[in-house]
């Protein structure tokens, strides 16, 4: 999958969002080992999965998320898909 393929999540509450709403997207988790206990439920749903799990430290998971404000973890998706105008307009 190329690179421009894939969307980096991050944040606590952000990266369990995307495991509630579509955790078929997800591709690999990355985090911080002081966080562990807060997303046992995303690194257990990845363990089974068999997706990939960093640990890794806060300058990694800042140069991942491309910001200092990852809060100990990032996840690395599937692009999200947006309906267009035409498609919401249908639906109404």
């Amino acid at each position: 999958m190329a690179k421009e393929e894939r969307e980096v999540v991050y944040g606590k509450q952000a990266c369990l969002a995307v495991l509630a709403k579509r955790p078929r997207d997800l591709l690999r988790v990355a985090y911080s080992e002081a966080l562990e206990a807060e997303i046992t439920a995303l690194t257990a749903f990845a363990a089974e999965k068999k997706l990939p799990l960093l640990v890794r430290d806060d300058v990694e998971l800042e140069r991942m998320a491309d910001s200092a404000h990852h809060e100990g973890v990032c996840v690395q998706t599937k692009p999200r898909k947006w309906t267009t105008p035409a498609e919401l307009a249908e639906l109404l």
